[in-house]
């Protein structure tokens, strides 16, 4: 900003020495006066950040971190593409297994499970890259009575299902185990997935927790930041022995007063279906 310049006379006094008797005095002159200088306008004030409201299932600071899917484990987790355009993220528990949440494989629209040939799993996904795809040919579900309020509501030890495809994959599947929930010592548990920010980026939550488990045992919940699009995501725990197993997925968010938590459902409530549809190398 300039500064006005400061006003100021200039009196011009001319003497004229006379040949004879008192020396004239000059007349004043008029103040020479400097033309004012515009004062440049203030800048419009810097309006305050604006504050992007936080996803549902992301819990205060988002955590979530980007992940080359193109390296195991990361690999055996890819977007479960559906044919209306949405997408759910799936994990390869199998060669030709892919475990999600139910409601995903549920068309709210229809109000009827969706047909296998409407489900397609792009293992490794990246950006439009990936290492491995295929399309169902088969769903499983935990109740296939169950609706889209029996998968969102009390029952979420039912709200998982199972998708075998046309033919086996070329990425290594991720075990199944049980251990690791809490309380376990020397690991880490994370969830992966393709949230709808994210959708073309696999990004992980690492060193998130259980915080307890309900329904005696049908539900693990957690607090590890999700949103949609994560539906179905896996809960991994990486042992002492770094070695990775799903003990989980995750499947809803619920809220507790001004908080929410994760809801997940255990690899207990699904690890015996897996194993009936030829997931023998499943660990545990």
């Amino acid at each position: 900003m300039r500064r006005q310049q400061p006003w100021f006379s200039l009196i011009a006094v001319v003497t004229a020495l006379a040949a004879c008797g008192e020396p004239p005095v000059a007349p004043e002159q008029p103040a020479a006066v400097a033309t004012p200088q515009p004062v440049a306008a203030a800048p419009p004030p810097t309006p305050p950040p604006e504050v992007v409201p936080a996803l549902p299932g992301v819990h205060g600071r988002d955590d979530r971190v980007p992940i080359d899917s193109m390296d195991w484990p990361w690999s055996a987790i890819g977007r479960l593409n559906l044919s209306d355009g949405s997408h759910c993220t799936g994990t390869l528990i199998a060669p030709r297994l892919v475990l999600t949440a139910a409601h995903c494989l549920y068309d709210q629209r229809l109000a009827t499970w969706r047909h296998p040939e409407d489900v397609h799993f792009v293992g490794g996904y990246n950006r439009g890259a990936y290492i491995d795809h295929a399309v169902a040919t088969r769903i499983v579900v935990a109740n296939p009575a169950a609706g889209a309020e029996q998968l969102g509501g009390a029952r979420a030890d039912e709200n998982w299902g199972i998708v075998v495809l046309e033919r086996d994959l070329a990425i290594p599947p991720l075990p199944l185990a049980s251990i690791g929930l809490a309380g376990s010592p020397g690991g880490t548990l994370l969830r992966a997935g393709y949230g709808q920010d994210r959708a073309h980026m696999l990004s992980a939550h690492i060193g998130c927790e259980v915080r307890e488990t309900a329904s005696l045992g049908r539900e693990i919940l957690h607090d590890c930041d999700a949103t949609r699009g994560d539906g179905g995501s896996p809960l991994i725990w990486i042992g002492p022995d770094d070695r990775p197993a799903v003990v989980g997925i995750s499947v809803a968010v619920r809220g507790i007063g001004d908080a929410t938590q994760g809801v997940g459902v255990p690899s207990v409530a699904f690890e015996a279906a897996a194993r009936s549809l030829g997931g023998t190398e499943l660990g545990g």
